[in-house]
């Protein structure tokens, strides 16, 4: 199978059984592929793009953005025929992420070539064509978050450690 990405991969995780591929993409889309059959649902996240994914069942996985929150991600149950995910909670506080869809301004063509007007609404156009709906970024303001990247996390019972590129760990109890 070949899959064609919006944006350049994050981050890639399998479901412990394999039933699932996860692919995180710089343009804040969680690509979920459903191996068996071939199935490929693009998640829309309203937070910053993931750095990290930690898978936990076929059903939900938890990520962490770029953003150093920690959000979890599940499988809706009760979505019927049409295979949905959502985010259900974001671990370390802050604002809760909702899924958003695209906007027509999301795939929307700029024809760069065009040599009517200035440079400055030449970049207001392209602006326009790239610009994604809300991505909320949260500073380090928020206590509850590392001060620097995280660089690696693991999952176990019912809590998860993080470190950050300073030097600091973290237990997230769950």
């Amino acid at each position: 199978m070949t899959l064609r990405l919006s944006a350049w991969a994050n981050s890639v995780g399998w479901s412990p059984t394999n039933k699932n591929c996860f692919i995180a993409t710089q343009d804040s889309v969680l690509t979920i592929i459903d191996t068996s059959s071939q199935k490929i649902l693009s998640v829309y996240l309203y937070h910053a793009p993931i750095c990290h994914i930690i898978p936990q069942t076929d059903t939900s996985l938890f990520v962490i953005g770029f953003d150093r929150h920690i959000y979890e991600y599940s499988e809706d149950k009760n979505s019927g025929d049409n295979w949905t995910w959502s985010c259900k909670r974001n671990i370390t506080g802050g604002l809760y992420p909702v899924k958003r869809t695209p906007t027509t301004t999301d795939n929307k063509v700029i024809n760069v070539n065009e040599q009517k007007g200035s440079i400055m609404d030449m970049m207001k156009k392209f602006e326009v064509g790239q610009k994604k709906q809300s991505l909320v970024i949260t500073s380090t303001n928020n206590q509850n978050i590392h001060s620097a990247p995280v660089n690696s996390a693991n999952v176990t019972n019912n809590s998860m450690i993080t470190t950050d590129n300073a030097g600091f760990l973290k237990i997230w109890k769950f």
